[in-house]
């Protein structure tokens, strides 16, 4: 990094790695000041370990990529030019034959669905450079079993990614076996599909209640389990067939800022004080 002026911190996160990366580490520490580490106690996984690495960061861009080199950091500088408005996150877009044709082809299904589900480019992978601001929507993301490149799509914020050509694994083999590769993608996938549901619905809510909707209401209008309400709440009300009234709430009776107001509890209804201050924004 040094001859492209970077002012720079490497952490190196050990996810409970049983060989000898830990003393190894340590002998980098020493010659390096610049240089962190952090070891897990037990294996937590790739994507906790690289929000291990994002929640100790300290500088305005942050580099994501695996120890084992088959991504080069020479490319890291190719990553950073482009990581500019409006993007906050580039993905390196692996190039070449890095895996068996099988892996390759399963993993290009993947990421095609969760490019689709997520708004984010579809060879978009673990080798990734972001802004200090999508470091911190990605906290905002709570995902029980994390997949931080849904993660990043689920933020929201502009992302693209640039052809990085990578190699094949020069020594040690994968922890990831065709059976684990399947039960992380479908659980990143179904995962994802609860969380946009859950937003989509939030966002309904939000828009119903954005709306200040007045109605004039008459017995006569509505059905029959309406009428029983209007007619309960002209026994504790002065008021008149005639009348127009205020319609609010979603599923919780018409007659919700009269009742309120008089603090009534009718038919299972539980008229909240919280329910009064919504008189204020008509």
């Amino acid at each position: 990094m040094q001859p492209h002026l970077f002012s720079h911190e490497i952490l190196f996160i050990n996810d409970a790695s049983p060989d000898d990366s830990a003393s190894v580490i340590s002998q980098f520490m020493e010659s390096d000041p610049q240089i962190y580490t952090f070891r897990f106690a037990q294996n937590v996984g790739q994507h906790r370990t690289a929000l291990k690495g994002l929640e100790m960061s300290q500088g305005s861009i942050i580099v994501i990529m695996d120890a084992d080199l088959q991504d080069s950091p020479s490319t890291i500088p190719k990553l950073i030019k482009n990581l500019k408005q409006p993007y906050e996150a580039v993905f390196a877009g692996r190039q070449g034959k890095y895996e068996s044709p099988i892996r390759l082809l399963t993993s290009k299904i993947f990421k095609f669905l969760l490019a689709r589900l997520c708004k984010i480019p579809k060879d978009a992978g673990m080798f990734v450079a972001m802004s200090r601001e999508m470091v911190d929507a990605l906290k905002k993301i709570s995902m029980p079993t994390p997949f931080v490149v849904a993660m990043i799509g689920l933020t929201g914020l502009k992302t693209c990614s640039v052809p990085i050509s990578r190699e094949k694994r020069k020594a040690g083999k994968t922890s990831y076996t065709s059976f684990m590769r399947l039960r992380i993608g479908i659980t990143t996938i179904y995962q994802v599909l609860c969380i946009k549901r859950k937003a989509l619905h939030s966002l309904r809510q939000k828009k119903y209640y954005s709306k200040a909707n007045h109605h004039s209401i008459y017995p006569e209008n509505y059905p029959t389990y309406i009428q029983r309400q209007i007619e309960k709440a002209l026994e504790y009300l002065p008021m008149t067939p005639d009348q127009k009234v205020l319609e609010v709430g979603c599923g919780m009776g018409r007659f919700t800022i009269p009742l309120a107001e008089k603090q009534i509890q009718i038919e299972g209804l539980d008229i909240s004080s919280s329910l009064i201050e919504k008189l204020n924004l008509y």
